[in-house]
C-alpha cells in the first residue's frame, strides 16, 4: 500500500492500522546508503502530514517511535527495513507534545537501543558489565562539561569532529 509522509510517497507493509484514532504502525524497505539517509533524516522531523489514498485518508500525525535495521555494512545496495509508529496530532489541543517531550521520547529509544547493544556484546562474551560500566564512567568524565552545555545551550563553539 502507498502512503505519503511530508509529501514523500512510500510503498509500506501495514503493521497496525486504527482508522479512529489514525493511529498507523508500517515497514517498508529501502536500498543502499542514500536511500538510508534520506529516509533517516526524513523521520527525524516531529510532526507528519500523513495521507493514506486507498482509505481518503489525510491529517497531521506525531512519530511515536521508529527504527532501522539492516546486516553487514550499510553500502549502495544494502537493504533497509525501517519501521515507523505514527498517531494523529492535533496542534492546537495537544499541548502535551512538545520538543522536550520529543526529546524524552528520542532519550528512552536511544537508552534502549544502548542497553540492547550493550546486552548483546556482554552475551557475545566481547564486552563486560563491568568493562561497559567503567567505559560509561570514563565517557562521563571525560565529556560531562560538553553534554551539558550543549544541552543547556551556553556553549555553542563545539569541537568539529
Amino acid at each position: 500500500m502507498e502512503i505519503s509522509m511530508n509529501d514523500v510517497r512510500v510503498n509500506v507493509d501495514i503493521q497496525v492500522f486504527d482508522q479512529e484514532t489514525n493511529h498507523i504502525q508500517v515497514e517498508f524497505m529501502v536500498r543502499g546508503e542514500n536511500e538510508f539517509h534520506l529516509f533517516s533524516n526524513l523521520l527525524r522531523e516531529n510532526t507528519f502530514d500523513i495521507k493514506v489514498p486507498e482509505f481518503d485518508m489525510d491529517y497531521k500525525a506525531k512519530i511515536l517511535s521508529s527504527s532501522s535495521s539492516y546486516n553487514d555494512q550499510l553500502t549502495g545496495d544494502t537493504p533497509v527495513r525501517f519501521s515507523v509508529e505514527l498517531q494523529e496530532y492535533d496542534e492546537e489541543n495537544d499541548s502535551n507534545w512538545n520538543a522536550t517531550t520529543a526529546t524524552g521520547v528520542i532519550g528512552v529509544q536511544n537508552w534502549a537501543r544502548t542497553r540492547a547493544l550493550a546486552e548483546l556484546l556482554q552475551e557475545k562474551g566481547i564486552l563486560t558489565k563491568q568493562e561497559y560500566d567503567e567505559k560509561i564512567r570514563q565517557v562521563l568524565d571525560r565529556d560531562k562539561e560538553e553534554m551539558i552545555s550543549f544541552f543547556t545551550g551556553e556553549d555553542r563553539d563545539f569541537p568539529q569532529e
